[in-house]
């Protein structure tokens, strides 16, 4: 096994649905018995306060079924992609507004202004891209 293929964050869920017709089980994220959640990269692939309820893809969803405790996991390739996509994305946007205000010759106020404006758009184009971003950033359940 491959040092990319052990998963980066591991949750214990509780399966609230399974439709085996479309590969899908619902799960409830169980945060609470988890010592560190801090790798769910910003709500992308789970939020962290209480319980939250995810689509898990699973090719077996037909052997699940409503209460069954599972655990799922993210692989590291995974985690990486939406850390990049929540943190990283948005604080180069924002450097890079400020640095081409303050290039143009703009005031600190209009500099900061365009640094929160490029990061303000970068979470509205995730936000719109949340249903593509999903089938690509997804749990999978672990053996």
């Amino acid at each position: 096994m491959k040092k990319t293929d052990l998963p980066a964050i591991v949750h214990d869920a509780v399966v609230v649905s399974a439709d085996a017709a479309l590969h899908i089980l619902k799960v409830r994220v169980l945060h609470e018995g988890n010592a560190d959640c801090s790798g769910c990269a910003a709500a992308l692939l789970c939020r962290r306060s209480g319980t939250d309820e995810i689509k898990v893809y699973c090719s077996e969803a037909g052997n699940y079924r409503p209460g069954q405790q599972v655990r799922i996991g993210a692989a590291a390739p995974t985690h990486r992609r939406a850390v990049g996509l929540m943190l990283a994305l948005p604080c180069g946007v924002t450097v890079a507004a400020i640095c081409l205000a303050k290039f143009a010759g703009l005031s600190d106020g209009m500099a900061a202004l365009s640094g929160m404006a490029g990061a303000a758009a970068v979470y509205l184009a995730l936000y719109a891209c949340r249903r593509r971003l999903h089938t690509s950033l997804c749990f999978q359940i672990l053996r």
